[in-house]
C-alpha cells in the first residue's frame, strides 16, 4: 500500500511540473497551419484579417472589413501644355492622420463639376507623401481624390478642384498681368527691373527726391521754371544749333555778314528717330541682338548712350540699324549724332548713314556722314550732314557704324534724322540785308516772281536778258499785240502759255471723243485732288540699271503734314526670262509712313504670280497657294501657311506620321475595355516631336507573366517614333484581378516597349493607352 501511494505521489508531482512548464512556453512554438488560415477578430467578433492560405490560393496577410479611411485633402490643379497638372500634399481633411492600412489615393476627373457616374479614374498616388501627375486633356476638367485602404475600403470623395484646362501656346512666357503685387517678395523689384519712365509723380512720396538722388544731367529743360536759367548759369560754348528752337534766332541776334551762301541750308520737321537718346526698350533690344553693342549709362546730357566695342582681330565694320522708313527719290535727310571715341580707338572712320533700299529689299547705295579722323578721348563731338535719296530708293535704313576698326570703344548719343523742308527753321524777317555777304544770293535762291519791277535798275534789261519765248501775254500791255502783228499760222502749241486755255475758252464738246496724249489730267489745281500723269514720282529699275518713271495716278490728301502723295502705277519689272507686268499701289504719307500693295504677274518658265502687302516694318505675301507674314528685312516669316503645314516663328504645328496601327504580339489583342484599336501617331508641336497613343489593349498571362517579355508588339516601332532615350509613362489598368489601377510603360530608344507591374498576384486583363504621350 505504501508503495502504491508513493508511485501515485510521484505521478502527481510529474503532472504539476508538466503543467508549470507548459504555462511558461509559447503554445504555438512548434505548431503549424495545415492548408488553412488563422482568422483575426475584433471585440465585436468581426473578422478583420486572415493569416495564411487565402481563398484565391495565395499565401498572404490579408486585411478585410477595415474601417472607412479619412477623406483626402483637396487636390491642386494647374494648366500645363497638353493637359492639367494634379498635385496632392499628402494631407487629409480636418487634420486626420493617414490610416495604418493606407493603400493609395485615386485621382478621378470629370468634365462636369458634379462628377456624374463618379467621373473617370485616371491614376493614383501610392505614398502618403503625396505627389503630382499630369492628366492629358484638350478641355477644362474638375479633379477630386478618394483614399483606398488595403482592405478595399474607400473614403468619401475629397472636395473637387477646377476647372482647369491645357495651357495655351503663347509666344511670351508670362501673360500680361499674371504677376501681381502678391507674387512679388520684398526687394524683388530692383532698379534694373523698372522700365524707364515707369515711376510717375504719384508713386513718389512727398520730398522723396533729394539732391543726392539726382544723377548728373538728370534735370532737363522741362523741369526748369521759366527764367530759372540766367546767362550766368550757361557755360561758354554750351549753346549749339541743337539747343536752338525753330525761329529762335531773329534778325536782332545775327551779326552783320554772319549769314553766307553756304549757311543757307534749311532743315525742318521733327526728329523721326523713335529713340534718339538710346534710353528705350527698342534700342536695348536691338543692341542686345548684335555682338559688341550695348546701352551704357554714360550720356551727353542724357542718362544713357549707345556703346560699341570696336575690338577685333582684323579690321572689322560693326554697325547697328536704328530704324527704317519709306522715302522717295530726291528726298533729303539731315543726319546728326554725338560721338565719343576712346583714346585707344583704332579704325578707318566713324559713320552715321542712310542706307538706300530698292523695291527688291536690297541696300544698293548709302548717304553717309563720315568722320574720317575722329577726336579721341573723353570729349563728346558732333557730326552732321545732309544726304539725298537716289533714284530707285524706296526705303532708308538709318545706321551707326565703326568702320574697319580693331580696338577701342565708341559711344553715340543724341542722334537726329530730320527731313529737309524749306524755310521752316528760320524766323520771319530773320535774314535782313546787312546779314548777307555780297554775292551770296544766286539765281537759284530766288523764288519765281519775287523780283518786282521796282527792284530792277532802269535800262538794265536789254534784249539779251529776255529769254526766247519769255514774253507772254500777261507781260504785254492791253491791245499791244494786234492781228496785224501776228503772222498767219505762226501760233502753234509752243506759243500758247501753259494753262492759258481755260474751260471758258473751249467751245462746248471741244474735247469730246478726242485723245489726249502726254497730258496731265487733274481734279483740282491744289489741295485734295487726283491727277492722271504721264510719269509718277516713283521711279523703278527694270533690271538694266535705268530708272524709269511710269505713267499712273497720283492722289494728294490735301493735308499739311503730307510728305509724299499716293501713287497707282504699272511697270515692267525685271524677271528671270523676261519683263513681268507689275502693279503697285502706295498710300499717301502723312508724316508717319505709308503702306504698299504690290501685285506681280507670272512668268512662263519662271516666277509665279504673287501679291505683297507692306506696312511699316512688316509684310504679308500670297505666293503659290502659300501665305506668309513677317518683317520687311526678309528674315524668316513670323507666320507661314503652305502645303507643308502651319508655322509660327519657324516652328510648325503639323502631323509627321498619321494614326498607325502596330502589329500585336501573340497574347495581346485590341479594344481592351472597349477603348478602341491601339494606334499611335507622330506630331510636330512648335518644333518638338511627340508620339501620341490611343485605344485599349487586352492581355493574357502565362504562369502569371505577360507573353513576349511584356512587349505587346511583334516588331519594333519605326525610327521616327522612337525616343532619344527611355520614356516612362503610366496608363490606366483594370482593377479586376489586381489592386493596381495603373501600370508603367517603358518606351525605349531601340523601338521596343515594356509593360511593367503585372505579377502572379496582379494580372489586370486590360490596359488603356488613351492619353499616353511622350516626347522624342
Amino acid at each position: 500500500m505504501a508503495d502504491t501511494l508513493a508511485v501515485l505521489a510521484g505521478r502527481i508531482a510529474d503532472l504539476e511540473r508538466l503543467v508549470r512548464d507548459l504555462s511558461r512556453t509559447s503554445r504555438l512554438a512548434n505548431s503549424s497551419i495545415e492548408n488553412g488560415a488563422i482568422a483575426v477578430y475584433d471585440n465585436a467578433g468581426t473578422v478583420r484579417g486572415s493569416i495564411g492560405l487565402q481563398p484565391d490560393g495565395t499565401l498572404a496577410v490579408a486585411a478585410v472589413n477595415g474601417p472607412t479611411p479619412p477623406i483626402p485633402g483637396p487636390p491642386t490643379v494647374a494648366s500645363v501644355l497638353g493637359g492639367v497638372a494634379v498635385g496632392w500634399n499628402g494631407a487629409f481633411a480636418d487634420g486626420s492622420q493617414a490610416p495604418a492600412d493606407f493603400a493609395y489615393v485615386e485621382v478621378h476627373f470629370s468634365t462636369a463639376p458634379d462628377f456624374p457616374d463618379d467621373g473617370t479614374l485616371f491614376s493614383a498616388f501610392y505614398s502618403t507623401s503625396g505627389g503630382s501627375l499630369t492628366v492629358p486633356t484638350d478641355s477644362p476638367l474638375w479633379v477630386r481624390l478618394v483614399c483606398v485602404t488595403t482592405s478595399g475600403a474607400a473614403s468619401e470623395p475629397s472636395a473637387s478642384a477646377g476647372p482647369a484646362g491645357p495651357a495655351p501656346v503663347v509666344a511670351q512666357a508670362v501673360l500680361d498681368g499674371i504677376i501681381d503685387e502678391l507674387a512679388l517678395v520684398d526687394g524683388a523689384v530692383s532698379a534694373a527691373k523698372i522700365e524707364a519712365g515707369a515711376v510717375g509723380s504719384v508713386a513718389l512720396a512727398g520730398n522723396a527726391v533729394q539732391e543726392e538722388h539726382l544723377h548728373d544731367a538728370a534735370v532737363s529743360t522741362g523741369k526748369l521754371a521759366d527764367g530759372a536759367v540766367s546767362s550766368g548759369k550757361i557755360a561758354a560754348d554750351a549753346v549749339t544749333t541743337r539747343e536752338l528752337a525753330a525761329g529762335a534766332v531773329t534778325a536782332v541776334e545775327l551779326a552783320a555778314g554772319a549769314v553766307t551762301a553756304d549757311k543757307l541750308t534749311v532743315v525742318g520737321s521733327s526728329n523721326i528717330l523713335p529713340d534718339p537718346s538710346f534710353e528705350g526698350a527698342v534700342t536695348a533690344a536691338a543692341a542686345a541682338a548684335r555682338p559688341g553693342w550695348s546701352v551704357d549709362t554714360i550720356g551727353n546730357g542724357s542718362p544713357k548712350s549707345l556703346k560699341v566695342d570696336a575690338t577685333a582681330a582684323t579690321a572689322t565694320a560693326k554697325n547697328l540699324t536704328l530704324t527704317s522708313f519709306a522715302v522717295l527719290p530726291g528726298d533729303q535727310l539731315y543726319l546728326a549724332i554725338d560721338y565719343m571715341a576712346s583714346a585707344n580707338w583704332a579704325g578707318q572712320s566713324l559713320k552715321f548713314y542712310a542706307g538706300w533700299i530698292d523695291a527688291s529689299g536690297s541696300m544698293f547705295s548709302w548717304g553717309t556722314v563720315v568722320v574720317a579722323s575722329p577726336v579721341l578721348g573723353p570729349t563728346w563731338q558732333r557730326a552732321s550732314g545732309t544726304v539725298t535719296a537716289p533714284p530707285g530708293a524706296l526705303r532708308a535704313a538709318i545706321v551707326v557704324e565703326t568702320f574697319n576698326s580693331t580696338a577701342g570703344t565708341v559711344w553715340w548719343d543724341n542722334a537726329a534724322v530730320r527731313p529737309v523742308l524749306p524755310g521752316v527753321m528760320i524766323a520771319d524777317g530773320a535774314i535782313t540785308t546787312p546779314k548777307l555777304v555780297a554775292g551770296s544770293i544766286n539765281g537759284d535762291r530766288l523764288a519765281v516772281g519775287t523780283v518786282a519791277a521796282d527792284r530792277i535798275a532802269a535800262n538794265s534789261i536789254t534784249a539779251a536778258q529776255i529769254k526766247a519765248l519769255g514774253v507772254t501775254s500777261d507781260v504785254l500791255a492791253a491791245n499791244a499785240v494786234t492781228a496785224s502783228k501776228i503772222a498767219a499760222g505762226s501760233i502753234d502749241a509752243t506759243h500758247i502759255k501753259a494753262l492759258a486755255i481755260t474751260a471758258a475758252l473751249l467751245a462746248a464738246d471741244a474735247v469730246d471723243g478726242k485723245t489726249v496724249t502726254g497730258a496731265k489730267v487733274r481734279t483740282a489745281a491744289s489741295g485734295q485732288r487726283v491727277e492722271m500723269v504721264p510719269a509718277t514720282p516713283l521711279g523703278n529699275d527694270n533690271g538694266d540699271g535705268v530708272i524709269t518713271y511710269p505713267p499712273g495716278v497720283v492722289w494728294y490728301s490735301g493735308l499739311a503734314e503730307e510728305v509724299s502723295p499716293g501713287v497707282l502705277q504699272q511697270y515692267l519689272a525685271h524677271g528671270e526670262f523676261r519683263r513681268i507686268p507689275t502693279v503697285e499701289l502706295w498710300t499717301a504719307d502723312a508724316g508717319n509712313g505709308r503702306a504698299q500693295l504690290n501685285m506681280r504677274a507670272g512668268e512662263p518658265g519662271g516666277a509665279i504670280p504673287r501679291v505683297d502687302l507692306m506696312a511699316g516694318a512688316f509684310f504679308m505675301t500670297l505666293l503659290d497657294g502659300s501665305f506668309y507674314v513677317g518683317d520687311y528685312s526678309g528674315e524668316t516669316p513670323s507666320i507661314g501657311l503652305d502645303s507643308t503645314g502651319f508655322t509660327i516663328n519657324g516652328a510648325g504645328l503639323s502631323v509627321i506620321r498619321d494614326w498607325t496601327t502596330p502589329a500585336l504580339a501573340t497574347g495581346y489583342s485590341n479594344n481592351g475595355n472597349s477603348n478602341g484599336t491601339l494606334q499611335y501617331r507622330v506630331i510636330n508641336l512648335l518644333g518638338t516631336r511627340f508620339v501620341q497613343w490611343r485605344g485599349g489593349l487586352t492581355m493574357t498571362y502565362t504562369a502569371g507573366a505577360l507573353p513576349n517579355g511584356a512587349n505587346p508588339f511583334s516588331a519594333a516601332l519605326p525610327t521616327n517614333a522612337r525616343p532619344a532615350s527611355r520614356r516612362t509613362v503610366t496608363a490606366a489598368a483594370s482593377l479586376s484581378a489586381s489592386i493596381k489601377p495603373s501600370l508603367k510603360i517603358d518606351f525605349d530608344s531601340d523601338g521596343t516597349v515594356g509593360i511593367v507591374g503585372p505579377n502572379s498576384t496582379d494580372m489586370p486583363p486590360w490596359l488603356s493607352f488613351n492619353g499616353v504621350q511622350y516626347s522624342l
